[in-house]
């Protein structure tokens, strides 16, 4: 068998034993990693491109000690900052596409706005409760797209393949 030839298996992973497995993990201490998390997020997001990938190296941290059997503490958090070039560079990678979608959306949103609102002096409900529910839907669509683009592109582990 080649070396650089990795099999691809269905079935391997079971969504659900995941979920279980990690309930189990940390289901002790939940409300200490629920803490974590909140505090990780709320302080990565004062300053998203900078503080976001060192809180979530710091959640990252908490859960692997856990998964050693280590003792987590919520100072542990914090131990993201030593890896912080890492998290501003993975975090920049992760934007980079989110970037990508979002400028043209906000170039056509304004465009929108500009040229397809009901205009005259007094539009009728109808015309403006159109508009709204077109805008409204279009928003939809769009914000599931970045969604599913964010969670694609999230950082996953890399394993070195199976022989």
């Amino acid at each position: 068998m080649d070396a650089d030839f990795v099999e691809f298996r269905r079935g391997v992973i079971a969504p659900m034993e995941c979920i279980k497995e990690g309930w189990a993990l940390i289901k002790d201490d939940y409300w200490l990693f629920f803490g974590i998390a909140i505090v990780g997020f709320l302080l990565g997001s004062v300053l998203p491109i900078i503080l976001m990938g060192p809180m979530m190296v710091g959640v990252f941290l908490c859960f692997q000690a856990r998964q050693r059997n280590q003792p987590v503490e919520f100072g542990m958090l914090f131990k993201g900052f030593d890896h912080f070039v890492a998290g501003l560079i993975a975090t920049v990678l992760k934007m980079i596409p989110i970037f990508i979608l979002m400028i043209p959306y906000y170039i056509f949103l304004i465009g929108v706005m500009a040229f397809s609102m009901p205009r005259g002096s007094h539009p009728s409900n109808q015309e403006q409760q159109q508009f709204m529910m077109s805008f409204f839907g279009f928003e939809i669509v769009f914000f599931l797209t970045i969604m599913v683009v964010s969670i694609a592109i999230e950082d996953t582990p890399k394993r070195p393949p199976i022989t």
